[in-house]
């Protein structure tokens, strides 16, 4: 899940990932979300 939040003339992004099987993830949500938000700061970069 991605949630954006205005604050104070500049954007929060909230991102959630949750594992559908088994108790433990053995750190992949924590990995895809990195990669995720990596991938936004460099678009957010070549766009400005």
């Amino acid at each position: 899940m991605v949630r954006l939040r205005y604050e104070d003339d500049q954007t929060r992004v909230d991102v959630r990932s949750v594992s559908r099987i088994g108790i433990s993830d053995l750190g992949a949500n924590a990995k895809r979300i990195r990669a995720f938000l990596e991938t936004m700061s460099e678009k957010a970069i070549s766009r400005s």
